[in-house]
């Protein structure tokens, strides 16, 4: 055995033959570095181009069908809500007052509007607002809100308003819908609501309100000067006592009917909305109504806009990079510096410059600057109001956020040049550093660029960029910094020893090279496990990842001592003065805290044991969800915008939708739409409540059946209306292929649609696409244009025959769109349990189908006689969404075990030594465990970031434990007892430990102050996963090592190198 120590300690001496020609051969190696990094440049900077944070790119059905719904329903209208809120100063309205300050280019000053921290607090639900009187319904806040809608309807994107109907006022609106109007047409009398209607009888029915007697007032208009309160006050209870499902919908669910014995006013006090419509358990007494909060509706014509310039994709659209110095600061992109950080500055864009842009550079503008616009046109009037857009300006949040944190990358930067001194204590090593660090990442980003643009070139593409992508560099900087630590100290070590420049850069490169290679390639074996990823973003983030490790290995693992060496000897004097140990820590410490890990061994692997243990708990209880805190600045507008949506209308819920396809006119699927209209209304048991509902309390869900019973209704009172598209009684089948069956009750005197007949559902539908559905006594009138977002014929219909295309075949609908809300599904938890109860509500549609309803069928599949449904698929943003989270961190999950199988498989390959691989992997292992308890400690939850830290920590932490074995490994082979191995590893290895640990935990924690949640996430955990590494590796591997060595006193262990 020690004849076998002895041949190892020899071959360990001996200088590798490739080392002498690449130390003799470095100013070549230096010309080569230089010539590839600006070969690479361009290639970097291809890199920066940007990213759609909610485009996943992986396969689903959710997500397909969600493309589906994007593709086939393109005609589809879009509607974008603002959300306007009344503002606590003063006491009253009239002490309100707020300084604007118009720029340069005629905007308004971001930093002069009113901020979130100005709304008036939340008091709860049905609460109401005592000041101003009425809150939203108060007469100088509608005034307010009226001025909005007019910026609106002259913004930017006011070309592009698509006409809607409004369910409360029963007509047609311009594309622009606010409470103002509403109150404006009902006292001109310019609603179904106080205009006569007429029944199936044929016979005139009474006004459901009435704005002719009003009381002791006048019956005024709203644009009356004379107006008052007690006008408004009376109005807005007429239209909630004729309207009041869809009319509170528009106000915050503080609404509530407040007692006040000024106003003449007889209200329901204290109760709540039935499914009558009549209100129950209310105390009626004079008052008025009240809310704090209200919506701004625009519809806009997505198909037109995109038409014309405009596209809702980020990634594709033209970017704003540019820097510019003007009177009012400096201009970076569409944002401005301030004071307080950037604040969003749209672009001057114009529909016809943006159309001239697509055409000559196919970069459209981006509809999110577009609405970034209309939000500030609106907000030049906040006094009152505090007005914002919800949910419309996501990418346009995340790169000002982006861009603000580049501050803080800088004071990173400050920080570890100022802790890379003390750990080297020369600014020439910082100096080498920091070019290696630079260096690095130009390989990187230079080898992505170009290898994205080869798998453009041949039609494949290669690298998919994510958010994880931003995440590399910063990964990369700490790995650099560890591996040149290593370098540099040990080529310290080695000239205060006596060696030359060359000795000691050859034996850095022999010793620490050795081990920089070996934890660069387990690194890379960690992050290969994403390479089987069936999602496209977690296997270019594996590719991107490995590149950026080889890169870092090549550059700060081997470059930078050759770097360090070639500055000795043209600066310094040979010998050892200059290389004296830094300030961080003493190598004797770190020598004796290794020393007491590896003597009280029993002691530390038992305390190990019992923090592990409750970790381990911490883990089972984590739960995944979609917090917004967790990714963006919860401070900003938009994370405002969010959590007053969240608290003041949690009954909307976030638009999603259920697709079909198939034969979608078949009247069983009719018939099934309508029990699932009465299943969702009807919950199991196990029903989490998070379907949006109407005021009333009926699930709002939307589709074909809803159209089917207004055209039934509508061609009751008035068949006339169907006569210019064919429909003629005289003829057979009414000339468009459609019977009818005679009324029952009430009705025998009719004849009613026979819905149940296919030829009448195609004229019906085909009807509806050309002319819409016409007004009834209980259904305002529907656009054609909103027949599109729940279903539309594959080819053009005949106008004068909609029940025929125009070659006068019958058309083809094989896809419909049920619309419905989930209310918070950021809490993925909570959505889980929605969806599951969807899949129940689903069963009659799941019923038409043959096989699993989630995988899109054959279309020839139709011409079996038991299938009638080939895809039945729920879809849309909040079912995409935690779709694609939870694969996501499935994924992530599953290349945490592969990838800690793997850097086993490499270990015991580079150790020789199955022993000696599991000392060195099972501390990193504890290390994510104690990271997943200290996840739930301190208050996150499963997502993918938390997940993405857990996979990253096995990939950097190993790297400390596997210098640590190395060390210990290289002490017992040159003759070192147990205790002297142990205290080797307090020297260069220990104080690179400590130094890069550091550095890069004080990075990581200037990173995490961050607000931008991503970002500020991402820091403090890796934070904690740095400390956690350096504790490992110090103590419990030093322990294991201990523990598990064969004999403590004599070097008798074969060490193989």
């Amino acid at each position: 055995m020690d004849k076998d120590n002895t041949q190892r300690r020899i071959e360990m001496d001996a200088t590798p033959s490739w080392m002498g020609p690449v130390v003799r051969h470095r100013r070549r190696i230096h010309l080569s570095v230089v010539v590839l990094t600006i070969i690479l440049l361009p290639g970097a900077l291809t890199v920066l181009s940007p990213f759609d944070l909610e485009d996943y790119n992986m396969e689903s059905p959710e997500l397909e069908a969600e493309q589906v719904l994007v593709d086939d329903f393109a005609a589809a209208n879009i509607i974008m809500g603002f959300l306007t809120t009344v503002r606590q100063e003063g006491s009253g309205v009239e002490d309100v007052h707020q300084e604007m300050r118009v720029l340069a280019d005629g905007t308004v000053a971001a930093e002069h509007l009113p901020q979130p921290t100005s709304i008036q607090p939340y008091r709860g639900d049905g609460m109401g607002v005592e000041e101003p009187k009425g809150g939203v319904f108060n007469l100088s806040v509608l005034r307010e809100i009226d001025v909005k809608t007019v910026a609106a309807r002259k913004s930017v994107l006011s070309e592009f308003h698509q006409p809607f109907a409004s369910d409360i006022t029963g007509s047609e609106t311009d594309g622009v819908l606010s409470i103002s109007d509403i109150v404006r047409a009902f006292m001109a009398n310019n609603t179904t609501l106080t205009q006569a209607g007429r029944n199936a009888f044929g016979l005139i029915t009474q006004p459901r309100a009435d704005w002719t007697d009003c009381g002791g007032l006048e019956c005024l208009e709203f644009d009356d000067v004379n107006v008052t309160q007690s006008h408004i006050d009376l109005a807005v209870h007429r239209i909630v006592n004729a309207s009041p499902a869809s009319f509170l919908r528009m106000v915050s669910l503080d609404r509530a009917f407040l007692s006040n014995g000024e106003t003449g006013v007889i209200g329901p006090v204290g109760g709540e909305l039935g499914d009558s419509g009549e209100f129950m358990n209310a105390s009626w007494m004079e008052g008025r109504w009240s809310a704090s909060s209200t919506w701004i509706l625009i519809q806009y014509d997505r198909l037109l806009m995109e038409e014309e310039g405009w596209t809702f994709s980020w990634k594709d659209s033209r970017q704003e990079r540019g820097v510019h110095f003007t009177d009012d600061g400096i201009i970076i992109g569409g944002y401005r510096m301030t004071r307080s950080g950037l604040v969003i500055h749209p672009p001057d864009y114009s529909t016809e410059q943006c159309k001239q842009w697509m055409v000559e550079e196919n970069t459209p503008c981006s509809a999110e600057w577009g609405l970034a616009a209309v939000e500030q046109d609106m907000r030049t009037s906040d006094q009152l109001m505090m007005t914002l857009s919800v949910n419309a300006l996501l990418q346009v949040e995340v790169n000002r956020e982006l861009q603000q944190s580049g501050a803080l990358l800088i004071m990173m930067v400050v920080a570890v040049a100022i802790l890379l001194y003390l750990s080297l204590r020369r600014w020439s090593d910082v100096a080498i550093v920091g070019t290696g660090l630079f260096v690095s990442l130009v390989w990187m980003q230079g080898w992505i660029g170009y290898l994205d643009q080869f798998g453009s070139a041949i039609g494949f593409q290669i690298i998919h960029r994510s958010q994880f992508s931003y995440l590399l560099p910063i990964l990369i900087l700490a790995l650099g910094i560890d591996d040149a630590l290593h370098a540099l100290h040990r080529y310290k070590e080695e000239r205060r020893e006596g060696k030359t420049a060359e000795e000691a850069t050859q034996v850095t490169l022999h010793r620490v090279g050795r081990a920089i290679f070996l934890t660069s390639v387990t690194t890379m074996a960690a992050f290969s496990a994403n390479l089987g990823s069936n999602i496209p973003a977690l296997r270019s983030f594996a590719i991107e990842a490995i590149l950026g490790v080889g890169s870092a290995f090549l550059v700060t693992g081997l470059w930078v001592p050759l770097l360090r060496l070639s500055f000795d000897e043209a600066f310094e004097k040979e010998g050892g003065d200059g290389y004296e140990v830094g300030v961080l820590i003493s190598a004797d410490t770190v020598g004796k805290i290794a020393q007491g890990a590896s003597r009280h061994s029993t002691v530390v692997l038992l305390m190990a044991a019992l923090i592990t243990l409750p970790a381990i708990w911490g883990m089972t209880q984590l739960k995944g969800d979609f917090r917004i805190e967790d990714f963006l600045d919860i401070e900003s507008d938009f994370g405002q915008s969010i959590v007053l949506v969240n608290e003041r209308f949690t009954e909307e819920g976030e638009p999603a939708a259920i697709l079909l396809e198939g034969d979608v006119l078949h009247p069983s699927v009719i018939a099934a739409l309508g029990e699932l209209y009465d299943n969702m209304n009807n919950a199991s048991a196990e029903d989490p409540d998070r379907f949006a509902r109407l005021p009333d309390g009926r699930i709002d869900v939307r589709s074909i059946h809803g159209l089917v019973l207004a055209l039934r209704l509508a061609h009751v009172e008035n068949s006339s209306l169907f006569m210019p598209y064919g429909w003629n009684e005289s003829l057979p089948d009414n000339g468009v292929g459609c019977s009818t069956l005679p009324g029952s009750g009430f009705l025998s005197h009719l004849d009613i649609i026979n819905f149940e007949d296919r030829g009448c559902l195609n004229f019906g539908i085909g009807y509806a696409t050309i002319a819409g559905v016409p007004e009834t006594s209980l259904f305002p009138p529907i656009p054609p244009g909103d027949i599109h977002n729940y279903i539309s014929p594959k080819e053009k219909l005949d106008p004068t025959a909609p029940w025929m295309t125009m070659d006068g075949k019958q058309p083809t609908y094989h896809q419909t769109a049920i619309r419905f809300g989930i209310r918070q599904p950021e809490e993925f938890s909570v959505t889980r349990l929605a969806l599951e109860e969807l899949e129940r509500d689903l069963e009659p549609l799941y019923a038409l189908t043959n096989g699993d309803p989630k995988i899109r069928g054959d279309p020839e599949a139709l011409n079996q006689e038991d299938v009638i449904l080939t895809w039945v698929i729920p879809t849309d943003k909040p079912v995409t969404r935690y779709i694609a989270s939870s694969l996501m961190q499935d994924e992530l999950q599953r290349s945490l075990v592969w990838g800690s199988l793997f850097c086993l498989i490499t270990l015991i390959i580079g150790f020789r030594s199955i022993r000696q691989a599991l000392i060195t992997t099972i501390p990193i292992l504890t290390v994510i465990a104690w990271l997943y308890g200290g996840i739930h400690l301190l208050g996150y939850s499963i997502n993918p970031v938390t997940v993405a830290i857990a996979a990253i920590s096995l990939g950097v932490g190993i790297d400390y434990c596997i210098h640590v074995t190395e060390r210990y490994r290289e002490e017992r082979a040159k003759g070192a007892d147990l205790d002297g191995a142990v205290a080797g590893i307090g020297s260069a290895c220990g104080l690179a430990l400590i130094g890069a640990a550091a550095s890069d935990a004080t990075g990581f924690l200037i990173i995490s102050r961050s607000t931008m949640g991503f970002f500020g996430t991402f820091g403090m955990l890796s934070a904690l996963m740095i400390g956690l590494s350096l504790v490992a590796s110090l103590l419990l591997t030093t322990a294991l090592l201990s523990s598990m060595a064969r004999d403590r006193d004599a070097p008798n262990e074969v060490i193989r190198m």
